[in-house]
């Protein structure tokens, strides 16, 4: 009914009585809704939204150190995260790490790092998305000491089971403004590691929509 209604206005068949610019207006809106819904259909896909403004993550997984020394071996590592989405494919995230990072008969020290990120999802509508992210953080040793500051950056993609459950897979650079996190002074290169982990993350549940441009 509503498009038999749409189709009089634009065809003149019936008269509105309001401004030609709000009626422009209401009718480029209803072809732009109707073309990005006949995609979706098309496609299979449901793009409405999906995630709530805030999450929570939980990963684990394994790290991988690029250092002074050779033969490195993987460690393993956890992660636990808080997001706040500002819009739905756009979100800042606060996570705390434990891992520790390892050299074949040379090194098996551990680390906490605090960081922040900012995280791009590039499909945020579907049920599956990659994602994209880089930020900043500081690192310290089981000892609180070894303190540095670090830059990192990664990529994955995450599968939604529900709209309040997801799954996600990804891979993280880390740099280190220090040559010293494996505890050796050597080269012109700071040190830096690898970390890759799988995991989940909890949408609460959502009482607002994000305000549309």
């Amino acid at each position: 009914v509503e498009g038999l209604v749409v189709d009089g206005i634009k065809d003149k068949l019936w008269e509105v009585n309001e401004p030609k610019v709000k009626v422009d207006a209401f009718l480029a809106e209803y072809e732009k809704e109707k073309s990005e819904a006949d995609l979706a259909l098309l496609y299979k896909r449901n793009l409405n939204e999906k995630r709530a403004r805030f999450g929570f993550e939980i990963t684990g997984g394994a790290t991988y150190m690029q250092g002074d020394y050779k033969n490195p071996v993987a460690k393993p590592m956890g992660r636990g995260a808080a997001k706040f989405f500002f819009t739905p494919g756009f979100n800042i995230s606060a996570s705390g790490n434990v891992f520790k990072l390892g050299n074949k008969n040379k090194l098996d020290v551990g680390y906490a790092t605090l960081d922040l990120n900012f995280e791009f999802l590039i499909l945020p509508q579907d049920v599956f998305t990659p994602f994209v992210y880089a930020g900043t953080g500081v690192g310290f040793n089981s000892k609180y000491e070894n303190v540095h500051s670090k830059v990192q950056g990664g990529l994955g993609f995450e599968y939604l089971v529900t709209n309040h459950f997801g799954i996600k897979a990804y891979g993280e650079y880390n740099l280190n403004f220090s040559d010293m996190i494996d505890y050796v002074d050597n080269g012109v290169r700071d040190d830096y590691y690898w970390r890759f982990g799988i995991g989940m993350t909890y949408y609460f549940p959502k009482s607002y929509k994000y305000k549309k441009k």
